[in-house]
């Protein structure tokens, strides 16, 4: 769906993301592996592009918490600049923490560019609160409660039964204050000061992510034509 994802540059996002693939399946053997991969191959594309917000749109404005309980309003953000949202699954996902790794790396490149990240998820705020103390994330996290907010986005993809199941096994759902039936799609947006989509990753495959790399040259190509 996106050209960016079949960048597999040493180094890159997608390089170590498919490393930690590759762990991941070595650490939970053959079946589990599987029923992932049948889980992906249940999420039709083509059905989550044309549901998706698309390049050009307005962005749906909105209101969420932040990990300490502060509103933080879309449309009052992108006074100052471009915002870039990008949503995760939460923090127990290995390809999210290595996704918010990464945007973490370049937020100083983000910030030069006049851009402010803000990450959303539907962890609840405890959770996103320790993601960030964990992993040194200097960026707005946003709790998005059953997923209103991706719905409108780039969407959520729903859990069969053999994933839920794993999940449940693993304490996963206890991250969330509700009986979760579904997770966002991994999307990426940046958003401008005229509340429309200058860019939009979205991958119906939750291991594959944006690049930041890509991210910031859209900022620039936008910074430049409206300087």
């Amino acid at each position: 769906m996106n050209n960016e994802s079949k960048n597999h540059d040493q180094g890159s996002l997608a390089w170590k993301l498919t490393e930690a693939e590759d762990k991941i399946r070595k650490e939970n053997g053959t079946e589990s592996a599987d029923n992932f991969t049948k889980f992906i191959g249940e999420t039709d594309p083509a059905e989550i592009k044309s549901r998706a917000l698309k390049m050009g749109e307005t962005a749906p404005d909105f209101t969420l918490k932040n990990a300490l309980g502060k509103a933080i309003t879309l449309s009052a953000e992108i006074k100052r600049g471009p915002v870039i949202l990008t949503w995760y699954r939460g923090g127990w996902c290995p390809y999210c923490n290595l996704a918010l790794a990464y945007l973490q790396r370049f937020l100083k490149q983000f910030k030069e560019a006049g851009a402010e990240l803000i990450a959303i998820t539907p962890e609840k705020p405890d959770e996103t609160l320790t993601i960030k103390e964990k992993h040194d994330l200097e960026f707005e996290i946003l709790t998005d409660e059953n997923n209103e907010i991706a719905k409108l986005y780039g969407g959520v993809h729903r859990l069969n039964k053999e994933v839920k199941d794993f999940y449940k096994d693993r304490g996963v759902f206890d991250h969330y204050t509700d009986d979760i039936q579904e997770f966002p799609v991994p999307a990426t947006y940046i958003i401008s000061p005229q509340g429309t989509v200058i860019y939009a990753f979205v991958e119906s495959d939750y291991r594959q992510r944006a690049e930041p790399t890509f991210i910031i040259g859209a900022i620039k190509q936008y910074q430049k034509q409206h300087s």
